[in-house]
């Protein structure tokens, strides 16, 4: 698994192996809900914790992608 981020715009993490994966990331994003822009059709929400850390849970050979400019709709 590889992570990084873009500062406070955006957080990527990138399962590439043949095991799914589970671990918790420190981001510099604003706490709160956002959309995986790499799902299609409803958003598969994520959400970051008041201390900038996010849990994903990947499954095999997957992806996901939050920003600022993609966050569910109140």
């Amino acid at each position: 698994m590889i992570a990084f981020g873009r500062g406070s715009a955006g957080f990527v993490v990138i399962n590439g192996s043949q095991d799914t994966v589970e671990h918790v990331l420190q981001t510099s994003l604003s706490a709160g809900p956002y959309c995986n822009r790499l799902v299609g059709g409803l958003c598969q929400e994520v959400v970051v914790e008041a201390d900038g850390r996010l849990q994903a849970r990947l499954a095999p050979m997957s992806a996901l992608m939050v920003d600022i400019g993609f966050r569910p709709a109140d």
